[in-house]
């Protein structure tokens, strides 16, 4: 990528781009660290695979995989050493998650919202045209990513 901005702007950019890339990606590592370890301790709390899920317990667990889950991403790496097929992997990982998280809303919308904050038929009918979107958007890129990685040269 940081190539195609040398040609119009010279090669100052490339330092310019890969300095932002590195605050993005780490940026991106460190929220998404903390994001998904709490929704894994949530979703290991509700199925019950974490006994007595108090806050002092739960807060244990998130501390636990926000240093396994870089640790695992530096393991795959070492191992690997493909940049482009980890940015895949990742991808293919989002694509796969987002239909749930779009689906739980929904679940969530109609299960368990109060009454009193019910909102309009309009808001209704944008949620469940982004639900289905979302979800088609997810499964093509599901679809053609998993091809691509399996059928490519």
């Amino acid at each position: 990528l940081s190539e195609m901005y040398k040609g119009p702007f010279g090669d100052w950019t490339q330092t310019l781009f890969l300095i932002g890339a590195g605050a993005v990606l780490f940026k991106t590592l460190y929220l998404a660290c903390a994001a998904n370890s709490r929704m894994l301790v949530d979703f290991l709390a509700i199925v019950g695979a974490i006994r007595n899920p108090v806050p002092e317990i739960k807060v244990g667990w998130i501390r636990f995989f926000c240093v396994v889950f870089p640790a695992v991403a530096l393991a795959l790496y070492v191992i690997q050493r493909d940049p482009q097929l980890m940015v895949k992997l990742g991808g293919i990982a989002q694509a796969a998650t987002l239909p749930m998280m779009a689906f739980a809303t929904l679940f969530f919308r109609y299960k368990k919202l109060d009454w009193r904050l019910r909102p309009t038929p309009l808001f209704d009918i944008c949620l469940w045209l982004a639900t289905i979107s979302i979800s088609i958007v997810a499964i093509y890129s599901l679809t053609v990513s998993i091809y691509s990685l399996c059928f490519s040269g």
